[in-house]
């Protein structure tokens, strides 16, 4: 099969929960690393190594805040920042020799005030009109980000022609469903936690035609979190996908940037077989590296060919 690349672009990032990441090392070289994690900043991050140009629409407050903005600017990063009162979170972490990663210290992100919160989201609604796609990310952070202003987000993003690509779980996903978005990509792990359905295939497929046929969502995918296959329903097909068994150095940030290569190849209208593939490489190619979400594009193009395709035609 030849190549397909993930095609160039701007894409909007609608983020409420950036967090300065801290990881020692535990091993020779005993380095410290600073970046700018949580699920917005990796998916902005895979859009970026992928070949596209993230514009991240973010808040940033207090210290951290501060050293996460500057950390963005240095690496050449779209921001559309809002500047709050309320500090940005802050996680601290140390990463053994095995490559397991242990918390030395957590402080979530503050709750957004009103008028910060219309700011961040006039950002991602005026980006994304300027961009065509707009991926529309949560909080981990309990009762940090009302659903009502995913759905209202969602609503207006497509009341004004934009592509919403949704990576979304808990009250978030069910907010994202009622309002509708282009393209869904969900981890069947947080299906199970949710209680949407059991293990097993066949309950995967069951919740995947129920949103596709009642028209929440043109394209779904759910993503196994082990070694399983990625599952997806367009109106029209049934796609199962599996993607190349590599050794994992480090999972976390493979679910983004699959998302990432997602809304970079729909909002290109490239066909959902060929941006699920592009997809599960992303995915693929991430956890193969030590660093989170930034999975080299080089590579990604080289893993395509060994991701396995089966579409099934829905009557």
């Amino acid at each position: 099969m030849r190549p397909t690349a993930p095609a160039t672009g701007r894409v909007a990032v609608f983020s409420v929960a950036p967090i300065l990441v801290i990881t020692v090392e535990d091993d020779r070289s005993s380095a410290t690393h600073v970046n700018v994690g949580g699920q917005g900043p990796w998916v902005a991050r895979a859009i970026a190594t992928l070949g596209g140009t993230p514009v991240l629409c973010a808040p940033f407050g207090g210290d951290t805040g501060r050293t996460a903005r500057l950390l963005l600017d240095d690496s050449g990063f779209e921001l559309s920042a809002t500047t709050t009162a309320s500090p940005s979170g802050i996680y601290v972490e140390r990463r053994d020799e095995r490559g397991t990663r242990h918390c030395l210290y957590e402080v979530p992100a503050a709750p957004l005030g009103p008028r910060d919160l219309d700011d961040v989201y006039e950002a991602a609604l005026r980006h994304g009109i300027e961009t065509g796609t707009c991926v529309v990310t949560g909080s981990p952070f309990p009762d940090h980000l009302d659903p009502a202003v995913v759905s209202r987000l969602c609503t207006d993003l497509h009341a004004a022609g934009v592509v919403v690509v949704a990576d979304l779980s808990g009250e978030h996903l069910d907010a994202a469903l009622d309002a509708g978005v282009d393209w869904l990509k969900v981890a069947d792990d947080e299906l199970t936690r949710d209680e949407r359905c059991s293990d097993g295939e066949a309950e995967v497929w069951c919740w995947l035609d129920g949103v596709v046929e009642a028209g929440k969502v043109r394209v779904a995918a759910v993503a196994s979190s082990s070694t399983g296959p990625t599952l997806a329903r367009t109106p029209r097909h049934r796609i199962t996908a599996q993607g190349p068994h590599l050794e994992v150095v480090d999972t976390r940030g493979s679910g983004d940037a699959m998302c990432a290569a997602l809304a970079l190849a729909h909002g290109n209208d490239l066909p959902p077989a060929d941006a699920i593939r592009i997809g599960l490489a992303a995915g693929a190619a991430n956890a193969t590296r030590r660093s989170t979400a930034a999975p080299g594009i080089e590579a990604v193009l080289s893993l395509q060919s060994t991701v396995e395709l089966a579409v099934q035609r829905v009557a």
